[in-house]
Protein backbone atom coordinates (compact mmCIF):
# COMPACT_ATOMS: atom_id res chain seq x y z
CA UNK A 1 0.00 0.00 0.00
CA UNK A 2 1.23 3.51 -0.81
CA UNK A 3 0.44 6.41 1.50
CA UNK A 4 0.98 10.01 0.54
CA UNK A 5 1.07 12.29 3.58
CA UNK A 6 0.88 16.07 3.70
CA UNK A 7 4.14 17.49 5.00
CA UNK A 8 4.19 20.29 7.56
CA UNK A 9 7.50 21.42 6.10
CA UNK A 10 5.61 22.64 3.02
CA UNK A 11 3.28 24.78 5.12
CA UNK A 12 3.21 28.52 5.31
CA UNK A 13 4.59 28.79 8.86
CA UNK A 14 2.98 32.17 9.36
CA UNK A 15 -0.38 30.40 9.02
CA UNK A 16 0.39 26.99 10.54
CA UNK A 17 -2.77 27.02 12.67
CA UNK A 18 -4.88 27.53 9.56
CA UNK A 19 -3.04 24.68 7.84
CA UNK A 20 -3.79 22.38 10.78
CA UNK A 21 -7.46 23.42 10.75
CA UNK A 22 -7.67 22.51 7.05
CA UNK A 23 -5.94 19.16 7.64
CA UNK A 24 -8.15 18.40 10.65
CA UNK A 25 -11.25 18.87 8.46
CA UNK A 26 -9.84 16.93 5.51
CA UNK A 27 -9.85 13.21 4.84
CA UNK A 28 -6.17 12.87 5.68
CA UNK A 29 -5.45 10.71 8.70
CA UNK A 30 -1.77 11.45 9.14
CA UNK A 31 0.71 14.35 8.92
CA UNK A 32 4.37 14.02 7.98
CA UNK A 33 6.85 16.12 9.97
CA UNK A 34 10.47 16.36 8.81
CA UNK A 35 12.93 16.77 11.67
CA UNK A 36 16.33 18.08 10.54
CA UNK A 37 19.41 18.69 12.68
CA UNK A 38 21.72 20.70 10.42
CA UNK A 39 24.23 17.83 10.51
CA UNK A 40 22.75 14.86 8.66
CA UNK A 41 21.15 17.42 6.35
CA UNK A 42 22.10 21.06 5.89
CA UNK A 43 18.84 22.59 7.05
CA UNK A 44 17.39 22.61 10.53
CA UNK A 45 13.70 22.14 11.20
CA UNK A 46 11.60 21.34 14.22
CA UNK A 47 12.23 19.72 17.54
CA UNK A 48 10.18 18.02 20.26
CA UNK A 49 8.61 21.31 21.36
CA UNK A 50 7.21 21.92 17.87
CA UNK A 51 5.87 18.35 17.69
CA UNK A 52 4.23 18.79 21.11
CA UNK A 53 2.55 22.00 19.91
CA UNK A 54 1.25 20.30 16.77
CA UNK A 55 0.00 17.38 18.89
CA UNK A 56 -1.99 19.82 21.06
CA UNK A 57 -3.86 21.05 17.97
CA UNK A 58 -4.66 17.81 16.15
CA UNK A 59 -5.74 14.24 16.70
CA UNK A 60 -4.25 13.22 13.35
CA UNK A 61 -1.41 10.73 13.51
CA UNK A 62 2.03 12.32 13.45
CA UNK A 63 4.65 10.59 11.32
CA UNK A 64 8.09 11.96 12.11
CA UNK A 65 10.98 11.60 9.68
CA UNK A 66 14.16 12.03 11.72
CA UNK A 67 16.80 13.33 9.34
CA UNK A 68 19.30 13.57 12.16
CA UNK A 69 22.60 11.96 13.10
CA UNK A 70 22.19 9.16 15.65
CA UNK A 71 18.39 9.36 15.89
CA UNK A 72 18.43 6.77 18.68
CA UNK A 73 19.40 9.59 21.07
CA UNK A 74 16.18 11.54 20.41
CA UNK A 75 13.51 8.87 19.90
CA UNK A 76 12.14 9.00 23.43
CA UNK A 77 11.83 12.81 23.39
CA UNK A 78 9.89 12.76 20.12
CA UNK A 79 7.60 9.96 21.24
CA UNK A 80 6.91 11.82 24.50
CA UNK A 81 6.12 14.90 22.37
CA UNK A 82 3.39 12.99 20.53
CA UNK A 83 4.85 11.01 17.61
CA UNK A 84 2.78 8.08 16.39
CA UNK A 85 5.50 6.77 14.11
CA UNK A 86 9.20 7.36 13.72
CA UNK A 87 11.02 7.00 10.42
CA UNK A 88 14.80 7.31 10.28
CA UNK A 89 17.35 7.29 7.50
CA UNK A 90 19.33 4.08 7.39
CA UNK A 91 22.42 6.17 6.54
CA UNK A 92 22.18 8.19 9.77
CA UNK A 93 23.18 5.49 12.25
CA UNK A 94 25.09 2.30 12.89
CA UNK A 95 22.38 1.14 15.34
CA UNK A 96 19.54 0.29 12.96
CA UNK A 97 18.11 -2.65 14.95
CA UNK A 98 18.53 -0.72 18.20
CA UNK A 99 16.37 2.08 16.82
CA UNK A 100 13.71 -0.33 15.56
CA UNK A 101 13.54 -2.07 18.94
CA UNK A 102 13.45 1.20 20.85
CA UNK A 103 10.51 2.56 18.85
CA UNK A 104 8.66 -0.77 19.13
CA UNK A 105 9.13 -0.72 22.92
CA UNK A 106 6.89 2.37 22.92
CA UNK A 107 4.31 0.54 20.77
CA UNK A 108 4.81 2.99 17.93
CA UNK A 109 5.28 2.33 14.24
CA UNK A 110 8.81 2.45 12.90
CA UNK A 111 9.95 3.15 9.39
CA UNK A 112 13.18 3.32 7.53
CA UNK A 113 14.01 5.87 4.84
CA UNK A 114 16.52 5.51 2.08
CA UNK A 115 18.06 8.26 0.00
CA UNK A 116 18.14 8.10 -3.80
CA UNK A 117 21.83 7.16 -3.79
CA UNK A 118 21.34 4.31 -1.28
CA UNK A 119 20.89 0.76 -2.52
CA UNK A 120 17.64 -0.96 -1.61
CA UNK A 121 19.76 -3.95 -0.60
CA UNK A 122 20.93 -1.93 2.43
CA UNK A 123 17.52 -2.39 4.06
CA UNK A 124 16.51 -5.87 2.87
CA UNK A 125 17.51 -7.57 6.11
CA UNK A 126 15.42 -5.23 8.28
CA UNK A 127 12.25 -5.16 6.17
CA UNK A 128 10.52 -7.81 8.32
CA UNK A 129 10.98 -5.55 11.37
CA UNK A 130 9.71 -2.20 10.06
CA UNK A 131 6.18 -0.98 9.43
CA UNK A 132 6.97 1.33 6.57
CA UNK A 133 9.64 2.32 4.05
CA UNK A 134 10.07 5.89 2.90
CA UNK A 135 11.80 6.03 -0.47
CA UNK A 136 13.16 9.52 -0.97
CA UNK A 137 13.21 10.86 -4.50
CA UNK A 138 15.44 13.82 -3.63
CA UNK A 139 18.50 14.29 -1.44
CA UNK A 140 17.39 14.43 2.23
CA UNK A 141 16.89 17.96 3.50
CA UNK A 142 16.29 19.50 0.10
CA UNK A 143 13.03 20.60 -1.35
CA UNK A 144 11.80 21.26 -4.81
CA UNK A 145 8.28 22.11 -3.80
CA UNK A 146 6.73 25.54 -3.61
CA UNK A 147 4.16 26.99 -1.27
CA UNK A 148 1.10 28.04 -3.20
CA UNK A 149 -1.21 30.59 -1.64
CA UNK A 150 -4.51 31.80 -2.99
Amino acid sequence: MVNILPSILNSDFWNIKETLNILNKSETKEIHIDIMDGNFVEDMAFGPKFVRTIREHTDLKLDLHLMIINPERKIEKFIEAGADSITFNVESTFNVMNIIQKVKEFNKKVGVAISPHTSISSIESILPFVDQVLVLTIKPGTSNSHIITE
